[in-house]
């Protein structure tokens, strides 16, 4: 086929301003980052004091989210999908997953998420991040963050909502 071509009869020197080959696109490295490594190089505390920045941030404008997309598919797949998205500094990305029930029938989590993440100056995929774990923790830490800042100062006790990993991580 034509980019075939090109590929096969390029030559050192016949590369663009860009440092591509004419007619051929450059291809994106891209790092895979699983669930197993996330959970072993970032804890919950660390991720309490991101959110408490990030939740900051949003209150100053510094970044912005885009409309968040949420179906629920066909009684075949019995889910909801959805994507989250936005752009805060130089990180442009998304987080998209959903929850299938029928999952745990297979011993497979119900929730399930995946992140891309992006250059902004180029678009091209930097980053593909397992993000159950990072999902998980996020909620734990926005929990933990509005407890810090809304509950009252003489409180001593607390009530969880929810069951499961969720109602684990907020705990």
């Amino acid at each position: 086929d034509y980019h075939r071509q090109l590929w096969d009869n390029r030559e050192s020197n016949d590369r663009n301003a860009h440092g591509c080959w004419d007619g051929v696109f450059a291809v994106a490295r891209v790092r895979i980052i699983s669930d197993e490594l996330v959970g072993s190089v970032i804890a919950l505390d660390e991720v309490i004091g991101l959110i408490e920045r990030g939740f900051a941030a949003d209150a100053r404008g510094d970044h912005r989210n885009f409309s968040v997309v949420r179906e629920r598919l066909a009684p075949a797949h019995s889910g909801i999908f959805g994507i989250k998205s936005g752009i805060a500094g130089t990180t442009l990305g998304f987080k998209a997953g959903g929850f299938w029930p029928g999952n745990r029938t297979s011993g497979v989590l119900p929730q399930q998420s995946t992140m891309v993440l992006f250059d902004p100056d180029t678009v091209q995929p930097v980053t593909l991040i397992g993000a159950n774990r990072i999902t998980g923790l996020r909620t734990g830490a926005a929990g933990a963050v509005a407890a810090k800042h809304l509950a009252r100062s003489d409180s001593r006790s607390v009530a969880i909502i929810g069951c499961g990993a969720q109602g684990k991580m907020q705990l």
